[in-house]
């Protein structure tokens, strides 16, 4: 898994797009992840949402569940927090064989890893009922559990063996049967009662249209400030739908609970002359579909449509805040070198790469810079480069940023193949859910004894 997935997309989590707008549906969503010592993070992080948003957090340098949530801190006592934490303390535990266990499999020796763990239920307002359960290892899929068929499906050859170990124990997947489809809904309808005024809210999005046109022509439609998260965003040419050149990103959580979600469109600048480009978002919180046209022959323009009285800003800081930094190889499925800084305020950033002291320009994939739910951001820059040219040169990421005094420059390790150089630029890195931010990766709750089969050792 990608260190920065370790960082960032742990606590951005899993986010799921949902086909239709206007289904009204609850989720109940836990993470559990285990990271190898040494990189200024908890070794176990464990973090429980209700519809996308976060309702409590667990890590092993506190050692205690948290309520994260002002309605769920009002209907649960003290035994029931005593509780969970006494269940996640055991689920620490069994999470540190887990990536033991993990390691020894993929015949590995050192670098950071994590074992992940994603499960959880929906409901919709017809009834209908969805669960899952699924581990992760070094951000790949390790294994997943089919609910139909009672089954566990390993996608790699390290993962057989636990597959055949908890497809013969049919009391465990029995319970966890029960638990998804039974259980896990008690618990989702309790916490949606509990937080209903919150949960079923609708509030519209606040949109907008630009152009860009470096490096090469495209159009992005952005929404953001919307409750629920459920959301749709399709795009038409003279009124006729268009699939094809659109990159559709990620629901992400803003800071003030609401979500924010963007689409792409890849279309020539000639192409936008001669025909009429309109964005169509749906969501549950509008009368009509909200049509935003684009704008023809206007660079870096934005149609700002308020369907709010006033968009939601995040809200500014009144100082800057440093980046924490990290370097780390990746060798599948092609070598490359990633560069993250995570933590930094306010947004702009400028990361760079040098090889032997000189700018490199080429084979460079500069991410998009996300919202950490702090108010802080992130950002990753990747560098493709043979292994081989690592040995021979001296490759740097260079970080700029106006908090500080000079440049941040992170030597590439040269054969540390997943060992990350972690920089402290901050005292220590802060962390809840982000965002997430946000992903790739992995989210649970009360728990009886059914669901101990949730932090079955991995062997």
């Amino acid at each position: 898994m990608e260190h920065s997935s370790v960082l960032v997309e742990v606590l951005i989590f899993l986010m799921m797009t949902f086909p239709q707008a206007s289904a009204v549906t609850h989720s109940l969503q836990y993470f559990y992840t285990a990271v190898t010592p040494g990189i200024h993070f908890p070794e176990f992080t464990a973090i429980g949402q209700v519809d996308g948003g976060q309702i409590v957090y667990y890590d092993s340098n506190i050692r205690k569940m948290i309520p994260k949530t002002e309605w769920i801190q009002k209907n649960e006592g003290e035994d029931y927090w005593n509780s969970e934490t006494q269940k996640l303390q055991g689920s620490q535990e069994t999470f540190k064989i887990n990536t033991a266990t993990a390691i020894q499999r993929f015949n590995q020796t050192g670098g950071v890893h994590t074992v992940q763990l994603m499960y959880g239920c929906e409901l919709d307002d017809d009834g209908t009922v969805r669960g899952y359960s699924q581990y992760g290892y070094d951000g790949e899929d390790f294994i997943s559990f089919d609910l139909k068929t009672r089954t566990w499906i390993a996608p790699t050859p390290q993962a057989l063996i636990t597959k055949n170990k908890w497809d013969y124990n049919t009391v465990m997947t029995g319970n966890l049967k029960r638990y998804l489809e039974n259980t896990c809904i008690d618990w989702l309808e309790k916490y949606v009662s509990y937080g209903r005024e919150t949960l079923e809210r609708k509030d519209p999005p606040t949109a907008s249209v630009i152009q860009k046109h470096s490096p090469s022509p495209e159009v992005v439609c952005h929404a953001t400030g919307f409750f629920p998260k459920e959301v749709m965003i399709s795009w038409r040419k003279d009124g006729e739908d268009v699939n094809e050149d659109v990159e559709l990103r990620e629901t992400l959580p803003n800071q003030d609970g609401s979500f924010q979600k963007r689409s792409i469109l890849k279309v020539p600048a000639e192409d936008l002359q001669k025909h009429t480009y309109t964005c169509v978002i749906q969501h549950s919180s509008l009368k009509e579909e909200l049509v935003l046209e684009v704008p023809k022959g206007m660079e870096h323009s934005s149609v700002l449509v308020e369907v709010l009285i006033f968009l939601m800003m995040t809200f500014p800081q009144a100082s800057a805040d440093p980046p924490t930094a990290s370097v780390f190889q990746k060798h599948s499925p092609s070598p490359e070198v990633v560069c993250h800084a995570t933590g930094f305020f306010p947004k702009a950033v400028n990361i760079t790469w040098r090889k032997d002291g000189e700018d490199v320009n080429e084979d460079v994939e500069l991410r998009e810079t996300l919202p950490n739910q702090d108010g802080s951001f992130q950002k990753k820059s990747i560098l493709k480069v043979p292994a081989e040219d690592l040995q021979k040169h001296t490759y740097t990421c260079v970080i700029q940023h106006s908090s500080l005094k000079e440049e941040l420059v992170l030597e590439v390790p040269k054969g540390g193949g997943l060992m990350p150089i972690i920089v402290g630029v901050l005292v220590a890195l802060v962390v809840l859910v982000a965002v997430v931010a946000g992903i790739m990766v992995w989210k649970k709750k009360n728990w009886r004894d059914q669901e101990m089969e949730m932090r079955t050792v991995v062997q």
